[in-house]
């Protein structure tokens, strides 16, 4: 992960910075959540690795709010990677 680079490209799109390293925490922790799965972020699309970490019995037990954070986190990580050279 580029957690500098995706953070100055989320302020680039108009979050305050505070929000910028909330989404940067977020990705950490969804990463973390899916660890056990094997499926690594930057191996899959968003949804892939979303529907894997829905199977993932402390992702089930987090709130709609939260679960709802890490999706969006995830969808907005795929689009930073997506217009990245790597």
């Amino acid at each position: 992960m580029r957690n500098p680079d995706f953070r100055e490209w989320l302020t680039g799109r108009g979050y305050t910075r505070a929000s910028a390293r909330d989404y940067v925490s977020r990705l950490k922790r969804a990463v973390e959540l899916n660890r056990e799965s094997g499926v690594a972020l930057s191996s899959v699309p968003a949804d892939e690795f979303i529907m894997h970490l829905e199977r993932n019995d402390e992702f089930r037990g987090l709130t709609t709010s939260v679960k709802s954070h890490l999706r969006k986190t995830v969808r907005l990580y795929k689009e930073f990677e997506g217009g990245q050279p790597h």
